[in-house]
Protein backbone atom coordinates (compact mmCIF):
# COMPACT_ATOMS: atom_id res chain seq x y z
CA UNK A 1 0.00 0.00 0.00
CA UNK A 2 1.29 3.39 -0.92
CA UNK A 3 2.27 5.77 1.83
CA UNK A 4 -0.55 8.30 1.93
CA UNK A 5 -1.51 11.03 4.31
CA UNK A 6 -4.58 9.96 6.21
CA UNK A 7 -7.44 12.27 6.93
CA UNK A 8 -7.93 12.91 10.61
CA UNK A 9 -11.40 13.62 11.88
CA UNK A 10 -11.60 15.66 15.05
CA UNK A 11 -14.35 15.15 17.59
CA UNK A 12 -14.53 17.64 20.42
CA UNK A 13 -13.79 21.31 20.86
CA UNK A 14 -10.71 23.13 22.13
CA UNK A 15 -10.76 24.56 25.62
CA UNK A 16 -8.96 27.57 27.02
CA UNK A 17 -5.18 27.64 26.86
CA UNK A 18 -3.56 25.33 29.38
CA UNK A 19 -6.45 22.88 29.50
CA UNK A 20 -6.55 19.51 27.77
CA UNK A 21 -8.22 19.04 24.39
CA UNK A 22 -9.93 15.68 23.73
CA UNK A 23 -9.78 14.64 20.06
CA UNK A 24 -10.68 11.37 18.35
CA UNK A 25 -8.70 10.58 15.21
CA UNK A 26 -9.28 7.85 12.59
CA UNK A 27 -6.76 6.41 10.15
CA UNK A 28 -6.09 3.42 7.88
CA UNK A 29 -3.30 0.90 8.37
CA UNK A 30 -0.17 1.53 6.32
CA UNK A 31 -0.68 5.27 5.96
CA UNK A 32 0.79 8.33 7.69
CA UNK A 33 -0.88 10.21 10.55
CA UNK A 34 -0.23 13.83 11.48
CA UNK A 35 -1.16 14.87 15.02
CA UNK A 36 -1.29 18.66 15.01
CA UNK A 37 -1.47 20.76 18.15
CA UNK A 38 -4.78 22.58 18.01
CA UNK A 39 -4.55 25.48 20.45
CA UNK A 40 -0.96 26.69 20.78
CA UNK A 41 -0.99 29.80 18.60
CA UNK A 42 -1.02 32.10 21.62
CA UNK A 43 1.14 29.82 23.78
CA UNK A 44 4.87 30.49 24.07
CA UNK A 45 6.52 27.11 24.66
CA UNK A 46 10.08 25.87 24.40
CA UNK A 47 9.52 22.10 24.52
CA UNK A 48 6.85 19.64 23.39
CA UNK A 49 6.66 16.10 24.73
CA UNK A 50 4.48 13.33 23.32
CA UNK A 51 3.34 10.15 25.06
CA UNK A 52 1.58 7.08 23.67
CA UNK A 53 -0.37 5.11 26.26
CA UNK A 54 1.68 6.82 29.01
CA UNK A 55 4.99 5.92 27.29
CA UNK A 56 7.25 8.80 26.24
CA UNK A 57 7.85 9.09 22.49
CA UNK A 58 11.44 10.11 21.62
CA UNK A 59 11.58 13.49 19.90
CA UNK A 60 13.28 12.22 16.74
CA UNK A 61 14.10 14.78 14.08
CA UNK A 62 13.63 12.54 11.05
CA UNK A 63 16.21 9.88 11.98
CA UNK A 64 16.95 7.00 9.64
CA UNK A 65 14.43 4.11 9.78
CA UNK A 66 12.24 5.87 12.32
CA UNK A 67 8.45 5.69 12.11
CA UNK A 68 7.97 8.76 14.33
CA UNK A 69 9.04 12.37 14.00
CA UNK A 70 8.33 15.54 15.97
CA UNK A 71 8.41 18.75 13.93
CA UNK A 72 9.57 22.09 15.28
CA UNK A 73 5.95 23.25 15.59
CA UNK A 74 5.17 20.26 17.81
CA UNK A 75 3.38 18.15 15.19
CA UNK A 76 3.80 14.40 15.70
CA UNK A 77 4.21 12.32 12.52
CA UNK A 78 3.43 8.60 12.65
CA UNK A 79 4.45 6.67 9.53
CA UNK A 80 3.08 3.30 8.42
CA UNK A 81 0.57 3.16 11.25
CA UNK A 82 -0.67 -0.27 12.36
CA UNK A 83 -3.32 -1.55 14.74
CA UNK A 84 -0.72 -1.31 17.52
CA UNK A 85 -0.50 2.43 16.82
CA UNK A 86 -4.02 2.88 18.19
CA UNK A 87 -4.38 4.36 21.64
CA UNK A 88 -4.19 7.60 23.59
CA UNK A 89 -1.59 10.21 22.60
CA UNK A 90 -0.81 12.96 25.08
CA UNK A 91 1.01 16.19 24.18
CA UNK A 92 2.54 18.49 26.80
CA UNK A 93 3.96 21.98 26.20
CA UNK A 94 6.54 23.46 28.59
CA UNK A 95 7.95 26.96 28.93
CA UNK A 96 11.62 27.88 29.35
CA UNK A 97 11.44 27.17 33.08
CA UNK A 98 10.12 23.64 32.52
CA UNK A 99 6.61 24.54 33.65
CA UNK A 100 3.68 22.75 32.02
CA UNK A 101 1.60 25.40 30.27
CA UNK A 102 -0.54 23.39 27.82
CA UNK A 103 -1.68 19.82 27.16
CA UNK A 104 -3.76 18.02 24.55
CA UNK A 105 -5.13 14.47 24.38
CA UNK A 106 -5.77 12.46 21.22
CA UNK A 107 -7.45 9.08 20.79
CA UNK A 108 -6.11 7.47 17.61
CA UNK A 109 -8.16 4.63 16.12
CA UNK A 110 -6.43 2.70 13.32
CA UNK A 111 -8.75 0.66 11.10
CA UNK A 112 -7.91 -1.93 8.45
CA UNK A 113 -9.31 -1.01 5.02
CA UNK A 114 -12.02 -3.36 3.74
CA UNK A 115 -11.22 -6.16 1.29
CA UNK A 116 -13.61 -7.82 -1.17
CA UNK A 117 -13.69 -11.63 -0.95
CA UNK A 118 -15.36 -13.95 -3.47
CA UNK A 119 -17.28 -16.74 -1.69
CA UNK A 120 -19.39 -18.45 -4.39
CA UNK A 121 -19.04 -18.22 -8.15
CA UNK A 122 -21.24 -20.37 -10.41
CA UNK A 123 -22.72 -20.02 -13.86
CA UNK A 124 -25.73 -18.19 -12.51
CA UNK A 125 -24.76 -16.35 -9.30
CA UNK A 126 -21.80 -14.82 -7.48
CA UNK A 127 -21.60 -14.07 -3.76
CA UNK A 128 -19.14 -11.53 -2.32
CA UNK A 129 -18.13 -10.79 1.27
CA UNK A 130 -16.65 -7.52 2.55
CA UNK A 131 -13.95 -8.26 5.12
CA UNK A 132 -13.30 -5.49 7.61
CA UNK A 133 -13.94 -4.09 11.06
CA UNK A 134 -16.94 -5.27 13.05
CA UNK A 135 -18.97 -3.41 15.63
CA UNK A 136 -22.39 -1.85 16.04
CA UNK A 137 -21.24 1.35 14.34
CA UNK A 138 -19.66 -0.39 11.32
CA UNK A 139 -21.65 0.09 8.11
CA UNK A 140 -20.78 -1.59 4.80
CA UNK A 141 -21.89 -0.27 1.45
CA UNK A 142 -21.34 -1.92 -1.94
CA UNK A 143 -20.78 -0.08 -5.20
CA UNK A 144 -21.52 -2.25 -8.24
CA UNK A 145 -20.73 -1.29 -11.81
CA UNK A 146 -21.95 -3.87 -14.35
CA UNK A 147 -22.46 -4.10 -18.09
CA UNK A 148 -25.97 -5.13 -19.11
CA UNK A 149 -26.72 -5.46 -22.81
CA UNK A 150 -23.79 -3.23 -23.67
CA UNK A 151 -24.78 -0.54 -21.20
CA UNK A 152 -22.97 0.35 -17.99
CA UNK A 153 -25.13 0.44 -14.89
CA UNK A 154 -24.22 1.28 -11.28
CA UNK A 155 -26.06 0.82 -8.00
CA UNK A 156 -25.37 0.68 -4.26
CA UNK A 157 -26.34 -1.84 -1.60
CA UNK A 158 -25.62 -2.15 2.12
CA UNK A 159 -24.55 -5.22 4.12
CA UNK A 160 -21.41 -7.37 4.47
CA UNK A 161 -22.60 -9.80 1.74
CA UNK A 162 -24.00 -9.22 -1.71
CA UNK A 163 -25.55 -11.66 -4.24
CA UNK A 164 -25.22 -10.89 -7.94
CA UNK A 165 -26.18 -12.55 -11.17
CA UNK A 166 -23.11 -13.67 -13.05
CA UNK A 167 -22.21 -10.74 -15.29
CA UNK A 168 -19.22 -8.57 -16.16
CA UNK A 169 -18.13 -5.48 -14.31
CA UNK A 170 -16.45 -4.35 -11.09
CA UNK A 171 -17.46 -4.26 -7.45
CA UNK A 172 -16.06 -2.52 -4.37
CA UNK A 173 -17.14 -2.12 -0.76
CA UNK A 174 -16.90 0.88 1.55
CA UNK A 175 -16.56 0.76 5.33
CA UNK A 176 -18.12 3.55 7.37
CA UNK A 177 -17.28 3.66 11.07
CA UNK A 178 -18.24 6.84 12.84
CA UNK A 179 -16.84 9.63 10.69
CA UNK A 180 -14.29 7.25 9.18
CA UNK A 181 -14.74 6.08 5.60
CA UNK A 182 -12.53 3.71 3.57
CA UNK A 183 -13.10 1.98 0.25
CA UNK A 184 -11.65 -1.31 -0.98
CA UNK A 185 -9.84 -1.84 -4.27
CA UNK A 186 -12.13 -2.67 -7.22
CA UNK A 187 -12.76 -6.39 -7.73
CA UNK A 188 -13.72 -7.89 -11.13
CA UNK A 189 -17.03 -9.76 -11.26
CA UNK A 190 -15.59 -12.86 -12.91
CA UNK A 191 -15.17 -16.54 -12.09
CA UNK A 192 -12.16 -17.14 -14.31
CA UNK A 193 -9.37 -15.80 -12.10
CA UNK A 194 -10.65 -17.27 -8.80
CA UNK A 195 -11.30 -20.64 -10.49
CA UNK A 196 -7.77 -20.73 -11.89
CA UNK A 197 -6.34 -20.07 -8.45
CA UNK A 198 -8.64 -22.76 -7.02
CA UNK A 199 -7.47 -25.29 -9.62
CA UNK A 200 -3.82 -24.58 -8.86
CA UNK A 201 -4.41 -25.04 -5.14
CA UNK A 202 -6.35 -28.27 -5.70
CA UNK A 203 -3.60 -29.63 -7.96
CA UNK A 204 -0.91 -28.94 -5.35
CA UNK A 205 -3.01 -30.62 -2.66
CA UNK A 206 -3.54 -33.69 -4.89
CA UNK A 207 0.20 -34.03 -5.55
CA UNK A 208 0.93 -33.87 -1.82
CA UNK A 209 -1.66 -36.57 -1.08
CA UNK A 210 -0.24 -38.87 -3.77
CA UNK A 211 3.29 -38.33 -2.43
CA UNK A 212 2.16 -39.29 1.08
CA UNK A 213 0.49 -42.45 -0.27
CA UNK A 214 3.64 -43.45 -2.16
CA UNK A 215 5.82 -42.98 0.93
CA UNK A 216 3.38 -44.97 3.06
CA UNK A 217 3.27 -47.79 0.47
CA UNK A 218 7.07 -48.00 0.30
CA UNK A 219 7.26 -48.14 4.09
CA UNK A 220 4.75 -51.01 4.30
CA UNK A 221 6.50 -52.94 1.50
CA UNK A 222 9.86 -52.50 3.23
CA UNK A 223 8.58 -53.87 6.52
CA UNK A 224 7.00 -56.87 4.75
CA UNK A 225 10.28 -57.67 2.95
CA UNK A 226 12.26 -57.53 6.21
CA UNK A 227 9.76 -59.90 7.85
CA UNK A 228 10.10 -62.43 5.02
CA UNK A 229 13.88 -62.31 5.29
CA UNK A 230 13.75 -63.09 8.99
CA UNK A 231 11.45 -66.07 8.39
CA UNK A 232 13.81 -67.54 5.75
CA UNK A 233 16.79 -67.80 8.18
CA UNK A 234 17.27 -71.44 9.52
CA UNK A 235 17.31 -71.82 13.25
CA UNK A 236 18.02 -74.51 15.88
CA UNK A 237 15.38 -75.76 18.22
CA UNK A 238 15.90 -76.34 21.88
CA UNK A 239 17.46 -79.71 22.89
CA UNK A 240 14.95 -82.46 22.37
CA UNK A 241 16.40 -84.81 25.01
CA UNK A 242 19.17 -85.14 27.54
CA UNK A 243 20.66 -88.52 28.55
CA UNK A 244 22.77 -88.86 31.69
CA UNK A 245 25.31 -91.67 32.26
CA UNK A 246 27.60 -92.22 35.23
CA UNK A 247 31.03 -93.81 35.21
CA UNK A 248 32.22 -93.98 38.73
CA UNK A 249 32.23 -90.51 40.18
CA UNK A 250 31.95 -88.84 36.76
CA UNK A 251 28.58 -88.06 35.28
CA UNK A 252 28.32 -87.75 31.50
CA UNK A 253 25.52 -86.04 29.65
CA UNK A 254 24.60 -86.49 26.03
CA UNK A 255 22.56 -83.80 24.33
CA UNK A 256 20.67 -84.63 21.19
CA UNK A 257 19.75 -81.68 18.97
CA UNK A 258 17.21 -81.88 16.22
CA UNK A 259 17.67 -79.57 13.23
CA UNK A 260 14.90 -78.37 10.97
CA UNK A 261 15.68 -77.42 7.42
CA UNK A 262 13.46 -75.65 4.91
Amino acid sequence: MNDKVIYLFYLGAPFFSGESIALTLYGKTGETAYLHLQDVKDVSYSDIRWKHNQKLIPAYKRPLNSSTEVLSNGTLILRNIQKSSSGVYFAEAFDQNGKLIHSETYDLIVIDPPVVELIVCTNSITVFHCMGENGPDAVYEWTVSVHIQGRKSSFNQTGKHIFLNNTSGNISCTLKKGVFRAQSDPYPISCSAPLQEWCIGAGIALVLVLLCLIIAGCSIAGRAWCKRQRLNVPFQERPSSVELTQDGDIVYSEVKVAKRHR
